[in-house]
C-alpha cells in the first residue's frame, strides 16, 4: 500500500466533507505508465545475463513509487545505487506498473488473478528472445501477492508462459502481507477511512484491498500454493522477507492523522523457513531509500546481489541440462535413462510441429541423423511437449535401444512403474505382461532411443530349447493414442521400421544461423555484431548441434562468454589444423582447458567415456565419485544425468571426440582401471543392473597383460551369471545357517515328489528342528505388562509408534496405487524410514519383520530382485532373533513361511531356478508339518513349487501336483475361492500344453466368468485369464 502524495496530513480526524479530494492527491496513471518498463540495461542487449523486475503495491504511482521524496532518488534506476551495486553482473532492471487505484473517479476494479496474468503476459512479450534468462524479483506490499500468484500460474501452465517459473530464481519481499494485514491495524480504521471517502462521493473499487484482509480465501490459497510449489522446486528460488519496524499512519490515505499502528507486522510479512530482516521504517517507506549510503538500502542490495550471483550460477547449470522438469500435474512420465530437457532448444524449422503431424496421423515416426546431430534432445523436447499438451491420462515411456540388455532394463523399469508384478512370470512372460499393460493404457508415447541395429535385439533369457524372441515384438502396435518415436543413425533401418513410409522419417541435420544462436546464446542474436560472430563460429567448427554444443561448453569451462574473446580462442586452436569446418578446435580448447584446470577430472572423464553405453547406472560409481567428479562433470555439461541421478550419460559425439584425443598410454591405463572397477563391482546383488556395463567393458580391445587378465576374469563372471539365469546353475541362496526351523532334505528332486508333499515328512521328525517346541496361539501378542513397561519407560514411544503406523499405511497405499502422490516419497524410502524407527524395539520384531517383508515386495515389484532377496533374508533373521525359543509365535511362524514362499516365487519368476529349488528345499517340508500340507498358506507354496517343476521341464510331475492342489483347494476353500480359481487357471494351462485344448478352454472360460463376477473385468488376474483364452483361440474369437 502506497502513501498518497499529500504535502502534510491533517491532524484531525477526517470529516465527511466534499473537500476531502483536496487533502490528498490520487495518482494520475496513464496507459503509457503501465506494463514492464526498462529502467536500466547494458548497451549491448545480447550481453544481459539477469533481469531484475520490481512490482509495486496498491494505490501507487508507477513513476514515483520507488523514489524517495527527500532526495528524489529512484534506487532502481539511479546510476549510483542498484545499477552500481550490480555492476559487472550484466543486469537489466525493470519495473511492472499496473493501475492500483481503489478509490476515486478513475478507480479500477482489479483482481489478484487478473493482475498476475497481466504480469505474466508482459514478461512473455519483454522476454520473448530470452525466456531462460534468470530473474530476481522485488515486490512491495500487494505486489508480493502478484508475484506469488504469477509464480503459481506459470508453474502450472509452463506452455503458456515458457521459462517463467524456472527463471524466477530470487524474490525480495518488502512489507508483503503474506498472511494479510494485521488485525487491529488498517482494517480497524477501515470504517473511518471508508466513511470519509464515501462522504466525498468518490467511487470505491475495494476488491483488491479486501484480498489482503487476514484469512481471505484468495490470499490463503495463493500463499499456501506458493509455499508448496517453492518447497518442491529443485533447486528452490531464494526468498528474503523484509518487514517494517515502525508503525504507519494509515490516515494519510485520506489526508488525516490517525493513531499509528503496524500495518504488516513481522508474522505476516515473513514466510516460514525463509530468511528475514526488519527495517526501521514504516510501511510507506520500506520500498524507498535516500541514497547508496542508506543502511536500509545496503541491506536490501546485499540480498539482491547474493540472489543475482546464485541465479547466474543456476543459469549455467540449466545450460548443462540439469534443470528439473516442471512439477507433475497428474500426468505420468516414465523416462528410464532420460536426460534432462535442454534450455537452449533449436526449433529446426518447427521440427516439433512436423513430428506432431506425422505421429498424430500415423502413430509412428523416426528421427534420423548422424551422431551429434541432436536427435535425442529433439525427442526429449517432443516428449515434454506431448506430456503437457495431451492431457492428464497420458504417459511417456523411454526405452534405451542400443543393446538387448539396455532395452530389457528399460522395459522392466516401465513394468515396475506400471506395477506389473514379476512374481509368477518368467523373463519373457514378464515382458509380454508389460506389453499387455501398455495395450490397456489410455494414451502413451514410447521413445526408442538409439535403435541402430534392430536385428541384434533379441531376448537375453529365453527358456532352454526356445529361440529368443525379437525384443521389438514386445512393443504394442502404434495407433492414434499409442505413439512410437525412434531415434537412429541408420536411414534404411528407419524406413524399414516405418513400414517403408519415407515420409515418417525426419532428418535431423545441421543448424541454421538462428538455431545456432539459440543453442549458444539461448536466443536469436539481435545485434549484427553477434550475428556475424555466430557465423564465424560456424565457419570454424561447423553447424552440427554437437560441434556448437562443444563451443557452448567451452564458454562454461573457460568461463568466457560467447563473445569476441571466445572466438579468438577458437581461432588460436585452428592453427595447424586442416582447412574447413571441424569441431576439433572447439574440442581441443575444451579438453586442454579441462586438463589445465583439473587433470584428474579430465582423466576420469575419459575413464567414463570409454564405456559405449547410452546410460551408466549410478551404482557403478562410489559415493565420493558421484559427489565430486561426476557432479563437477555434470555441472560443466560434459556428463548428463537422468532424473534422480540414477543413471549418467556421456553423449556418443563426446565419446568420439575423446577417442581422437587420448594417447595410447592413457587409453591403456584407463582401460585397465575400468576393467578392474567392473570386476570389483560385478558381484552379488548388483549384477543385474551392471550387466550392460560389464558387457561394454568386455568389448574393449585391451592390449596390456593386466587389462587382458581382468577382462578374462570379468568374462567368466558374466558367463557364470548368465548360466545361473538361463540354466539354473547357482552358488546358493545364502540362507540362514542357524535357522532352527529348517528340516534337512537332499538336493535330489525325487526326494521331494508328491509322497513327500502328501505327508511323508515325519521321516525327518527326529532331527533338531522347531517341531520340538509347540506353537502357541496365545503367543501371537506380547504380554500387556511388557507394553505397559515400555510406555512407562518411554512415554513418547506411543506417539512415535502412531507416526510410524501412519507412515507405514501411506507406503502400503502407494504400493497398491502404483505411484506416490505429487511431491511425496516413494514406498521403498518410506518403508526404510519406518524400519529404522522399529529396529531398536525388540518387542516389535513381528512388526519390523512385516515391514522388511513389505520393503522386499516393493523392491521386487520394481525389478530389484537381488535387493529384494537380501531384504527377505533380513526379515527372516528378524523373526529368528525375536521369536521366543520356548513357545513359538503362530503369527511369526506364518509370516516366516510367507516370506520364504515369496522369495522362492521371485526366483522362479526371474529364471533363477536353482536358487528357487534350494529355497523350497529349505523350508517346504517344515511348512507342511507346521501349518499342515493342505492349509491355505501351504497350498499357495505348493502351487509355486509346481510352477517351478513346470518351468524346469518336469511338466508331468508338475501337472500331477497341480491336480492334487486343485482338489485340496476345492475341498478346503471352495470351488469359487480366488485361490482355487488361480490354481484352476494354472492347471488349464497345463492341460493345453499336453494337447487337451478343449478341456483347457472350458476350464479357462469358467475361471474367467467367476473372476469377472468376483474381481471385475479390469482386474489383473481376470485380464491374464482372458489373455490365455485369446492365445488359445488365435484362429477364432472367444464366446463368453
Amino acid at each position: 500500500m502506497e502513501k498518497p502524495s499529500a504535502d502534510q496530513p491533517r491532524e484531525a480526524k477526517p470529516k465527511a466533507s466534499s473537500g476531502i479530494e483536496s487533502l490528498i492527491r490520487i495518482p494520475e496513471i496513464k496507459r503509457q505508465d503501465l506494463g514492464l518498463k526498462v529502467l536500466y540495461e547494458n548497451q549491448d542487449v545480447d550481453e544481459i545475463e539477469v533481469d531484475i523486475v520490481a512490482v509495486h503495491g496498491i494505490m501507487a504511482d508507477p513513476n514515483t513509487t520507488w523514489t524517495h521524496k527527500k532526495t528524489n532518488t529512484n534506487w532502481l534506476s539511479d546510476p549510483s545505487m542498484l545499477p552500481e551495486s550490480l555492476k559487472g553482473h550484466r543486469a537489466r532492471i525493470m519495473s511492472f506498473g499496473y493501475d492500483s487505484r481503489w478509490f476515486g473517479k478513475d478507480s479500477t476494479r482489479q483482481s489478484l488473478h487478473n493482475l498476475a496474468e497481466d504480469f505474466l503476459y508482459q514478461l512473455n512479450q519483454t522476454r520473448e528472445a530470452c525466456t531462460q534468462r534468470p530473474m530476481v524479483l522485488i515486490a512491495h506490499c500487494f505486489g508480493g501477492l502478484i508475484v506469488q500468484s504469477a509464480y503459481n500460474k506459470s508453474c502450472m501452465q509452463p506452455g503458456d508462459f515458457p521459462g517463467v517459473w524456472l527463471s524466477m530464481r530470487g524474490m525480495v519481499f518488502l512489507g508483503t502481507p503474506h498472511s494479510g494485514v494485521n488485525e487491529g491495524s488498517s482494517m480497524s480504521r477501515q470504517g473511518e477511512i471508508y466513511a470519509a471517502i464515501a462522504a466525498s462521493k468518490m467511487e470505491i473499487q475495494d476488491n483488491v484491498l479486501q484480498s489482503i484482509i487476514r484469512d481471505n480465501d484468495i490470499l490463503e490459497s495463493t500463499r499456501a500454493e506458493f509455499t508448496r510449489k517453492v518447497s518442491t522446486s529443485k533447486p528452490p528460488p531464494k526468498i528474503f522477507c523484509f518487514f517494517e519496524l515502525r508503525p504507519t499512519n494509515l490516515g494519510a490515505i485520506v489526508g488525516a492523522q490517525l493513531p499509528k499502528e503496524f500495518l504488516v507486522g513481522e508474522s505476516s510479512a515473513t514466510l516460514s523457513g525463509h530468511e528475514r530482516q526488519g527495517l526501521a521504517v514504516d510501511h510507506f517507506y520500506i520500498n524507498k531509500f535516500e541514497d547508496k549510503f542508506d543502511n536500509h538500502y545496503r541491506n536490501v542490495a546485499y540480498q539482491l546481489l547474493k540472489m543475482v550471483k546464485e541465479a547466474k550460477m543456476h543459469s549455467q547449470d540449466a545450460m548443462t541440462g540439469s534443470t528439473p522438469p516442471p512439477p507433475s500435474d497428474g500426468r505420468t512420465s516414465v523416462l528410464p535413462g532420460l536426460i534432462g530437457k535442454r534450455q537452449n532448444f533449436a526449433p529446426r524449422q518447427n521440427i516439433l510441429d512436423r513430428l506432431e503431424e506425422r505421429l498424430s496421423k500415423r502413430g509412428m515416426a523416426a528421427l534420423c541423423g548422424d551422431s551429434g546431430s541432436g536427435k535425442t534432445h529433439v525427442a526429449v523436447e517432443y516428449a515434454n511437449r506431448y506430456l503437457h499438451q495431451v492431457g492428464n491420462n497420458c504417459n511417456v515411456f523411454w526405452v534405451n535401444a542400443a543393446s538387448p540388455e539396455e532395452f530389457e532394463a528399460s522395459f522392466k523399469r516401465i513394468g515396475a512403474k506400471l506395477r506389473v508384478s514379476p512374481l509368477g512370470l518368467s523373463h519373457e512372460a514378464y515382458l509380454s505382461a508389460v506389453k499387455e499393460h501398455l495395450k490397456h493404457e489410455e494414451q502413451w508415447l514410447v521413445v526408442l532411443d538409439g535403435l541402430n541395429d534392430d536385428e541384434s535385439l533379441h531376448s537375453t533369457n529365453s527358456n532352454p530349447g526356445q529361440e529368443p524372441k525379437p525384443l521389438l515384438s514386445f512393443l504394442p502396435k502404434p495407433s492414434d493414442n499409442h505413439r512410437l518415436l525412434i531415434t537412429t543413425t541408420q536411414r534404411t533401418l528407419a524406413i524399414r521400421q516405418m513400414n517403408s513410409k519415407d515420409k515418417n522419417v525426419l532428418s535431423v541435420g545441421d543448424l541454421a544461423r538462428d538455431d545456432a544462436s539459440r543453442l549458444l546464446l539461448g536466443r536469436v542474436a539481435s545485434s549484427s555484431t553477434n550475428g556475424k560472430r555466430i557465423e564465424e563460429i560456424i565457419n570454424i567448427v561447423g553447424d552440427s548441434a554437437g560441434a556448437l554444443e562443444l563451443v557452448r561448453l567451452c564458454s562454461i569451462v573457460t568461463q568466457t562468454p560467447v563473445s569476441s574473446q571466445l572466438l579468438d580462442l577458437l581461432r588460436k586452436n585452428c592453427k595447424g589444423s586442416e582447412n574447413g569446418e571441424s569441431p576439433k578446435p572447439a574440442w581441443n580448447l575444451l579438453w586442454n582447458s579441462l586438463k589445465s584446470k583439473n587433470s584428474e577430472l579430465a582423466y576420469w572423464f575419459h575413464f567414463v567415456g570409454l564405456l559405449d553405453l547410452q546410460m551408466i547406472p549410478s551404482i557403478f560409481f562410489s559415493n565420493n565419485e558421484r559427489k565430486t567428479l561426476l557432479e563437477e562433470l555434470t555441472r560443466l555439461g560434459l556428463v548428463e544425468h537422468s532424473d534422480g541421478r540414477s543413471f549418467y550419460r556421456v553423449a556418443a559425439f563426446f565419446r568420439q571426440c575423446l577417442e581422437s584425443t587420448i594417447t595410447e598410454k592413457h587409453r591403456q591405463d584407463a582401460e585397465a582401471a575400468l576393467l578392474q572397477s567392473a570386476n570389483t563391482k560385478f558381484v552379488d546383488d548388483d549384477r543385474s543392473l551392471l550387466l550392460p556395463v560389464a558387457l561394454a567393458a568386455l568389448k574393449l580391445k585391451a592390449t596390456r597383460l593386466d587389462a587382458k587378465r581382468e577382462q578374462e576374469i570379468l568374462r567368466e563372471k558374466v558367463e557364470s551369471y548368465r548360466q545361473q539365469r538361463q540354466t539354473s546353475l547357482s552358488p546358493g541362496i545364502g540362507y540362514l545357517p542357524d535357522d532352527p526351523r529348517r528340516l534337512p532334505i537332499g538336493s535330489g528332486w525325487d526326494q521331494l515328489r508328491l509322497r513327500t508333499l502328501e505327508g511323508s515328512l515325519n521321516q525327518h521328525s527326529g532331527l533338531p528342528n522347531p517341531h520340538q517346541r509347540s506353537i502357541s496361539e496365545d503367543s501371537s501378542r506380547w504380554p500387556s505388562w511388557q507394553r505397559l513397561q515400555r510406555r512407562l519407560m518411554d512415554p513418547e514411544w506411543e506417539k512415535k509408534r502412531e507416526t510410524l503406523r501412519k507412515d507405514s499405511s501411506v507406503a502400503a497405499q502407494i504400493l497398491s496405487q502404483g505411484r506416490p502422490p505429487k511431491g511425496s516419497e516413494d514406498a521403498t524410502s518410506i518403508y526404510r524410514r519406518v524400519i529404522d524407527g522399529y529396529s531398536a524395539e525388540p518387542e516389535e520384531y513381528i512388526k519390523l519383520a512385516s515391514l522388511q517383508y513389505n520393503l522386499a515386495i516393493a523392491q521386487g515389484s520394481e525389478g530389484m530382485v537381488d535387493d529384494a532377496a537380501t531384504t527377505f533374508r533380513q526379515a527372516l533373521q528378524t523373526i529368528l532373533s525375536g521369536d521366543d525359543p520356548k513357545s513359538r509365535n503362530i503369527e511369526a511362524t506364518k509370516l516366516y513361511y510367507r516370506i520364504y514362499t515369496d522369495l522362492a516365487s521371485m526366483y522362479v519368476s526371474d529364471g533363477r531356478f536353482s536358487e528357487a529349488e534350494e529355497t523350497f528345499m529349505h523350508f517346504l517340508p517344515s511348512q507342511a508339518k507346521d501349518l499342515g500340507q493342505d492349509s491355505q498358506q501351504t497350498l499357495k507354496t505348493r502351487h509355486e513349487f509346481a510352477r517351478l517343476l513346470q518351468e524346469r521341464g518336469q511338466g508331468e510331475l508338475g501337472g500331477q501336483e497341480l491336480e492334487r492342489i486343485l482338489k485340496a483347494n476345492e475341498r478346503v476353500l471352495g470351488s469359487n475361492h480366488r485361490d482355487t480359481l488361480t490354481v484352476r487357471c494354472s492347471f488349464a494351462t497345463h492341460l493345453a500344453k499336453t494337447g487337451r485344448q478343449d478341456e483347457a478352454v472350458k476350464m479357462l472360460l469358467s475361471v474367467w466368468r467367476e473372476q469377472e463376477k468376483a474381481l471385475g473385468s479390469s482386474h489383473r488376474e481376470t485380464a491374464a485369464t482372458r489373455q490365455l483364452l485369446d492365445e488359445l483361440h488365435q484362429s477364432q474369437p472367444v464366446v463368453a
